[in-house]
């Protein structure tokens, strides 16, 4: 998909349209200039001119969100960052794998190591063993100046709050693409009648460590996942929710780093137990706009109102 095919830039193009503010396109549409009663403001990629800059280093560095919501007592999911080797002058001659090789001792595996700055799912690693583990740090350094290790959680649920000023503009869970034996339909059966009913996008490489040859046949309630992530970009479909008690959480997540909008993304454990994941400075709904029902009509509506939110003294028209 080209920039100038996203739903935001659309979205975009049709709200200054709509409220008389001055558009200009740059960068194959990857910036946008917002100019209304003398005021400019900038939208590049997915965030708005809404947040401020500490705050959205904060936000899109998986370590500096865990790092500052422990710190207030906000729950989160433990991220511990390690930087690649030419940047041992910070962090001392003692360098990574002591540290790495205490945390795995305290979690076990496996673990989940990923880059600290990644988004979309991408560049994500599920670790079972010493082998992986030192395979997935030399593959993540390769394009990345920091490694992010967590913990691996069994993951009932993921919810994700997209908010604006302490509003929330739409709260989802997202639902993960999973198969569901019936005893007599083969795995390639399945998987075709679920690409057919989901619409799910799913590559060759999302199924390529399946342990099922494709004519194998599930067992009658038997649940196999095609992907361990919950990312809309995977093949995820998402659902309104509301949860009063995770809503809660993103508010004061994102109150934590001062964030103005963006979303909060929440996980369920087994037992039940709310953690923050990570805080996305961006907001993507290009997925969700043609996933959901009537998802054009809310991105429209969160776009619409983030880009006002950026001229509150203008007039609106």
């Amino acid at each position: 998909m080209q920039n100038s095919e996203r739903a935001l830039v659309r979205i975009v193009k049709q709200v200054c349209n709509k409220h008389l503010i001055n558009l200009q396109c740059m960068s194959g549409d990857w910036i946008l200039r917002l100019e209304k009663d003398q005021r400019i403001r900038f939208i590049y990629g997915y965030k708005f001119d809404l947040n401020g800059a500490a705050c959205l280093l904060v936000a899109d560095d998986k370590c500096a969100t865990y790092d500052v919501l422990s710190l207030v007592g906000i729950p989160a999911v433990p991220h511990h960052l390690f930087l690649k080797p030419e940047l041992f002058s910070y962090i001392g001659a003692k360098g990574n794998w002591e540290k790495v090789l205490e945390l795995v001792e305290q979690w076990g595996f496996p673990i989940v190591c990923k880059s600290n700055l990644g988004t979309g799912g991408k560049q994500v690693y599920f670790v079972n063993n010493q082998q992986e583990l030192e395979q997935s740090f030399q593959e993540l350094f390769v394009n990345n100046r920091g490694v992010a290790i967590a913990p691996y959680l069994s993951i009932k649920d993921e919810l994700r709050f997209v908010l604006l000023q302490g509003e929330t503009l739409i709260a989802y869970r997202k639902i993960r693409p999973d198969l569901i034996g019936d005893g007599r339909s083969s795995f390639l059966e399945l998987l075709d009648q679920l690409l057919k009913e989901r619409k799910a996008r799913l590559k060759p490489s999302d199924l390529y460590q399946s342990p099922y040859f494709f004519d194998k046949v599930l067992a009658d309630g038997e649940v196999f996942p095609l992907h361990q992530l919950h990312n809309l970009g995977k093949g995820a479909i998402p659902e309104r929710i509301e949860h009063p008690e995770a809503e809660d959480l993103a508010k004061r997540a994102a109150a934590a780093i001062g964030l103005q909008f963006g979303s909060v993304d929440i996980v369920i454990d087994q037992t039940g137990k709310l953690a923050v994941l990570e805080i996305n400075s961006g907001v993507m709904m290009e997925a969700l706009s043609v996933r959901l029902d009537a998802g054009g009509d809310l991105a429209f509506e969160v776009y619409e109102k983030a880009t006002l939110a950026m001229f509150p003294d203008a007039t609106v028209d």
